[in-house]
């Protein structure tokens, strides 16, 4: 699990320091460019790194607080620890799931060893049946509704970054930040995108893997996302731009309308806090269910 560790760790170093340079590449086409204005290009560059650094950051840290975690396991801990973990290498998990799974079961067991207890008082007498549980637990009870809590996620980051986005792109246009508009069928779009597409791709991808049948998560990352987004479309086009051409208000309000994404500071503050939020939420309820298997 160490190795693992240090791998992970090393992709996240290594993706960052080619996306550093990707951008570094962007900017320098843009400023070579006729009449390049390289203002805006550098600040969202500036984002990106910052994000990029952030992310290593937090990847080293998180490492530093599982080392410590470990070192107050005791030795039995340890093992169980290990042969739990084989055996959900080898499950459908995915690999964020055996992460999560990974960093649950630590907590677990270094709460339990510093209460005193020993192996067999948290997990019984058989590991594998243990570790069976757990999975189950942890895999199969995934519900559709737990993945919207992630199309929230999706949708304030989309929204913070094209808020971000549109007010660079124009911004001699926009006097403050908080004056950047944007299509409001665009925004359903991407929300549609955000609890929709992305919610019932991974739901699929999870059924298969489930029935040990992973030509349906491969169907689902194919076929899913054209046919909600082709959905989408042949609505605007087929429903409400007829409408919108009747001079129907609603539908031309909805067809024609531009809105501010982000209005003022206390939603910027509101859609920032949604995003640790429900990431709380959901370690909450995947805590639970590891707790409720053993």
């Amino acid at each position: 699990m160490k190795s693992r560790s240090t791998i992970l760790v090393v992709s996240v170093v290594i993706l960052t320091v080619i996306l550093i340079a990707t951008v570094g590449l962007y900017i320098l086409a843009v400023i070579n460019q006729p009449n390049g204005n390289a203002g805006p290009a550098l600040a969202v560059a500036g984002i990106i790194v910052a994000l990029a650094l952030a992310a290593v950051a937090l990847a080293l840290v998180a490492r530093a607080l599982r080392k410590k975690k470990l070192v107050l396991l005791k030795p039995e801990f340890q093992d169980v620890l290990e042969l739990v973990m084989i055996q959900v290498a080898s499950s459908n998990l995915g690999y964020l799931a055996r992460r999560q799974l990974d960093d649950e079961l630590v907590d677990l067991f270094a709460q339990a060893s510093s209460d005193g207890r020993v192996p067999q008082q948290v997990i019984g007498d058989d590991v594998n049946e243990f570790a069976d549980r757990i999975i189950a637990a942890y895999g199969s009870k995934r519900s559709f509704w737990l993945l919207e809590l992630s199309g929230i996620q999706y949708f304030a980051g989309y929204l913070l970054f094209v808020q971000g986005y549109e007010y660079l792109r124009d911004n001699e246009g926009y006097a403050t930040y908080f004056q950047a508009r944007m299509e409001l069928t665009t925004i359903i779009l991407y929300a549609v995108i955000a609890f929709l597409t992305i919610p019932l791709t991974l739901w699929l991808y999870q059924a298969g893997q489930r029935a040990d049948r992973p030509i349906l998560g491969s169907v689902a990352f194919v076929a899913v996302p054209p046919v909600t987004v082709g959905l989408f479309i042949g609505f605007m086009e087929v429903v409400l731009k007829p409408l919108a051409d009747l001079e129907t208000p609603w539908a031309v309000w909805l067809y024609d309308a531009d809105v501010q994404l982000i209005p003022n500071s206390l939603v910027l503050i509101l859609i920032i806090l949604a995003i640790p939020l429900v990431w709380l939420i959901k370690r909450a309820i995947r805590r639970h269910r590891i707790q409720s298997a053993d």
